[in-house]
């Protein structure tokens, strides 16, 4: 990979290039991911204090 050099779509791809648009697809794919399967999570509205838990578990 060291002298990596590779020309797609006339756009030329060298080892750097490569590096950094792997990491993008990994970080897309990341959020696509997590947009599925996170999206019939739900927070509550009303988020209580630790000591209004505190008095409920009691």
């Amino acid at each position: 990979m060291k002298v990596f050099h590779a020309t797609a779509f006339d756009v030329t791809f060298g080892t750097i290039d490569t590096i950094f648009s792997v990491s993008a697809i990994l970080i897309i794919l990341g959020g696509l991911y997590a947009l599925i399967n996170l999206r019939h999570i739900r927070l509550d509205e009303k988020l209580s204090s630790p000591q209004e838990e505190i008095a409920i578990a009691e």
